[in-house]
């Protein structure tokens, strides 16, 4: 039950770090334009 939990934070802590990336990439070439 504890690896189950475990690789669930994981994946969201993976999709929340790829968003913030984008949305940091997005709003930075949005300023430039």
């Amino acid at each position: 039950m504890k690896k189950e939990i475990g690789k669930w934070l994981m994946d969201i802590a993976k999709y929340v770090v790829t968003g913030g990336i984008i949305s940091t990439f997005i709003s930075n070439y949005q300023q430039q334009s």
